[in-house]
Order: structure tokens, then C-alpha cells, then sequence
């Protein structure tokens, strides 16, 4: 079953979600700011200065639902659903799975696809949390398919791996590739932050357990965290100059995984992946914030990936925050935003 979301629908869903993250509090205060006002913001990029200044400071080391969430339902207000001559936004359930397709308006014949799995270090994010880069994919003539995983400590691991790989099998079935209206031959596996460990470790699973299936072109890493030793990155020393890094610490991305509780092997951090495991993956595009604390895991994975004679393309955007693509409405934002539909165009040959 499925339906076509209208915007009032749209506006509903978000309503609820924002609800659901707040349902614990009967009251609410702002945190003090992760920056003080008279800090020095010269090295981020000045577009993000005054974004990051107004960003609260996040405790993740207590239950979501005293934490992090109360602080992200005040503070990230839902992002506006496209118009419809830019795109359509369709809703259906996959073995209970929410899932949601943003359709382009203007289309001939099948529709490059991405699979995109949000962040919100598996504590919190939606679907919808996205939709800017769902926006910019659509206008681009992309379709994008995104699910609700099941977030941490409610649903432990693996839940949110199962649903995504799940979501992944149906994507590319029958079903999956007629409801979507997706070509087969250009699919991209995408995530950001912690997504990007759900992108990644689907995409080395696939590859094991279905071998001739259909493989997604490229597999995009967006700011990805996947490791869980912050002792081996110099970018996770808490007396390193990027930690605490803007909105997203090493002491808040420990914390998360605390509360994940995923193995510490390759089925719960793909930075534990054999080299057999890596060897003969998709080409990657790992696109790496400068300020941020997951920075050099990313780095080294990515060195892995070309060591193992993966296809690879590694952008490190200076001046730039966590996961600042998917937050921020800024001309850093948006060039990362057409990087992503080039680089994506450039997997299927076609600039």
C-alpha cells in the first residue's frame, strides 16, 4: 500500500515526528551554547559563523529522550516539502518500514536513484530530516528513497542495519524498481554521518550475499562515521584543535555509540572490514568535513578503499562543519549539493 503525500499531509508527518521527540519533556530550556559569543569563529567558514553560534550544546551521554532529542525537535525545525512543480512525495510501508520517494516532476523514462539513509547519530533523524539534498537530487531529475530506521536505545542493534538492507532488497526487486520508477543501471547506496555506516556495511553484505545482483553505481559516504576507536584519529583526541568541533564532538560521537551498542567488527563499523571484504566495492565518493571530529577515520578508510583498488573520489571541504550539506542553506551547502549530482552522473558516465 502507498499514498501520495500532499503538503498539508507532509506538514502533519513532520508535526507528529517533532511531537514524538518531545513527548518525554513537560518542559523544555535551552541548553547554553557549544560556543560562547565572543568565540573565535575565524576558521570555520564565515557563512556558517552565525549558524554555529546559535547551535546548542548537546548531551548525548543520557537517555535521547532527556538529551539530544528535546534539543533537535527545538532547534531543527522540519525543512520545507518541495513544491510540486519541482518534485512529488509518496509515502509506503515495506514489512512495516516507512519509506518515502521524492519523485522529480519532470522525467522521461526510467530515473536515476538514491538511496539515502539520514543521519542523527542513531539516536535521532527522520526521513524528511534530509530533504534539501532530496530537493537538489529532484531538481537534477534524480528520485531519492529514504526510510524511517529504527533509532537507539528503542531499537537496538541490529534493527536500523536489518531495515536498511531490507530497504535496499526492495529497492532493487521488481516492486521496488516499478514504484520508484528506477533505472536499475544508476542506483546510488547514500548516507551521511552514521547513515554512511548503514550505507556501507549494506553495500559489503550485498556484495557477499548476492553477488550477481544488481550493485549500486557508487556508494556515497557523506561526513561518515565508521569506526568506534576514537584512539587510533588524531581528529578524535579531545585536546585536538577540531574537538570539541562544532555541533558534533568526539565526546558526543562516543556517547551515541554507546547507546547503538553495535558489534566491534565489521557488521557494526565497516572500518573492521577484511580487505577481502572491501576489495571489489562500488566506486566511493567520501566527501569529509575539515572541522570535524570523525575526519581522519574517513580519511583512512578512504585510503583503504584505493590501497584494495576501489574506484574512489575523496573531497575534504576546508572551513566546513559536520554533516553542513544537510543543516545549513549556505552557498558551501549547495555547491556540496551539485558535487553530489556530479559526481553521481560522472559514476554512470554520463557528463
Amino acid at each position: 500500500m502507498h499514498r501520495v503525500l500532499t503538503r498539508a499531509a507532509a506538514t502533519a508527518e513532520l508535526k507528529r515526528v517533532a511531537n514524538m521527540l518531545q513527548k518525554s519533556q513537560t518542559s523544555f530550556a535551552m541548553p547554553k551554547s557549544l560556543l560562547a559569543k565572543d568565540a573565535d569563529l575565524s576558521y570555520p567558514l564565515k557563512e556558517f559563523q552565525p549558524l554555529l553560534k546559535g547551535l546548542p550544546e548537546f548531551d548525548v551521554s543520557v537517555h535521547p529522550n532527556e538529551g539530544v532529542r528535546p534539543v533537535a525537535g527545538a532547534v531543527f525545525k522540519a525543512p520545507d516539502m518541495p513544491s510540486p512543480d519541482v518534485a512529488t512525495v509518496e509515502q509506503t510501508f515495506v514489512d512495516g518500514i516507512r519509506v518515502i520517494v521524492v519523485k522529480p516532476a519532470r522525467t522521461t523514462g526510467k530515473t536515476p536513484t538514491v538511496l539515502w539513509i539520514q543521519g542523527g547519530g542513531f539516536i535521532i533523524g527522520t526521513p524528511e530530516s534530509r530533504m534539501p539534498i532530496n530537493i537538489h537530487f529532484a531538481k537534477a531529475g534524480f528520485a531519492t528513497v529514504l526510510l524511517e530506521y529504527g533509532l537507539s536505545p528503542e531499537d537496538p542493534w541490529p534493527t536500523p542495519h536489518n531495515q536498511v538492507y531490507r530497504i535496499w532488497q526492495w529497492l532493487t526487486s521488481t516492486e521496488g524498481l516499478s514504484f520508484v520508477n528506477a533505472d536499475p543501471e544508476r542506483l546510488v547506496f547514500a548516507g551521511t554521518s552514521c547513515g554512511a555506516i548503514l550505507a556501507e556495511i549494506a553495500t559489503i553484505r550485498h556484495k557477499q550475499e548476492n553477488p550477481t545482483g544488481i550493485q549500486p553505481r557508487l556508494v556515497l559516504l557523506d561526513n561518515p562515521i565508521l569506526d568506534n576507536r576514537p584512539e587510533l584519529y588524531p581528529s578524535m583526541d579531545q585536546e585536538h584543535p577540531l574537538s570539541p568541533s562544532p555541533f558534533w564532538t568526539a565526546k558526543n560521537n562516543t556517547d551515541a555509540l554507546y547507546w547503538l551498542n553495535a558489534p566491534s567488527n565489521w557488521e557494526g563499523f565497516p572500518a573492521y572490514a577484511s580487505e577481502e571484504q572491501l576489495r571489489g566495492l562500488p566506486p566511493h565518493h567520501i566527501a569529509i568535513a575539515e572541522i570535524d571530529c570523525i575526519r581522519d577515520e574517513a580519511i583512512v578508510f578512504a585510503q583503504r578503499l584505493m590501497k584494495l583498488g576501489v574506484r574512489m573520489d575523496m573531497r575534504l571541504y576546508a572551513g566546513t562543519t559536520h554533516t553542513y550539506s544537510a543543516m545549513f542553506e549556505t552557498p558551501a551547502a549547495h555547491s556540496t549539493r551539485e558535487d553530489y549530482v556530479q559526481i553521481c552522473k560522472l559514476a554512470f558516465r554520463e557528463l
